[in-house]
């Protein structure tokens, strides 16, 4: 049969057996012996990148981590994929300076190794990684995010204060610049849901999405301090 247009041919199987392996995801539901670890990696998307929507650029980072060759956990289920967490998806046309995703690769590898081979793999201007971890001993992504802050640069911006106010915590911290507001949830407190409602009063039509920048996430497991150290 043909898919895509690509014509399948059928191999012998002396041929099939001299077939290189390729596949570097982990089979569910398959015996073997390898290992995981869990890694916390953290990346920028900037320039041309703030045009992929947050599923294209999930696809995208699968296919980094395929063609540096590091084997990967995969979901089980009759499709499965990459067993990824990442933070809470940017609009279209946002930056994010400091991005985390969380997955499962070969126990074999180390923090350096697996950093290496992802940098070679990402070539592209305006994506790159900056650091990675192993984070087997503390909590998953989702439970151990802590503070994710993000910028707005625009004109009037301090016309907004009182429009937001309702819906900060006494954990948050906002500030202004000239032409900038800094703004720090908590997202341990309803953060996601509270961030939706604030940015949106400053941009109810998301038409200004480029203008916005995620600068900085803090983890309760490494206290007040950027990740990226």
């Amino acid at each position: 049969f043909a898919t895509y247009g690509v014509h399948m041919k059928y191999l012998a199987k002396d041929e099939i057996e001299a077939f290189p392996e390729t596949e570097i995801a982990d089979k569910p539901g398959s015996p073997g012996t390898i290992t995981y670890n869990r890694v916390r990696i953290v990346y920028e998307k900037t320039g041309e990148f703030v045009f992929l929507s947050h599923l294209t650029l999930m696809k995208y980072l699968e296919r980094l981590i395929r063609k540096a060759g590091i084997r990967f956990k995969c979901t089980e289920g009759y499709t499965p994929r990459i067993k990824i967490v990442s933070l809470p998806p940017l609009p279209v046309y946002a930056a994010g300076l400091e991005e985390v995703v969380e997955l499962f690769v070969d126990a074999a590898l180390g923090e350096q190794e697996i950093l290496a081979q992802l940098k070679q793999a990402a070539a592209p201007e305006g994506f790159k990684f900056k650091s990675l971890r192993m984070s087997n001993d503390i909590p998953p992504l989702s439970r151990d995010l802590h503070f994710i802050t993000y910028e707005v640069s625009g004109e009037n911006l301090r016309s907004h204060v009182d429009e937001i106010a309702p819906y900060l915590v006494d954990t948050d911290f906002v500030a202004f610049t000239d032409k900038c507001l800094s703004v720090k949830i908590d997202y341990s407190r309803q953060g996601q849901e509270r961030w939706g409602k604030i940015y949106r009063v400053m941009d109810p039509e998301k038409k200004q999405t480029r203008y916005l920048t995620r600068t900085q996430v803090t983890f309760k497991s490494r206290g007040d301090h950027d990740i990226s150290h």
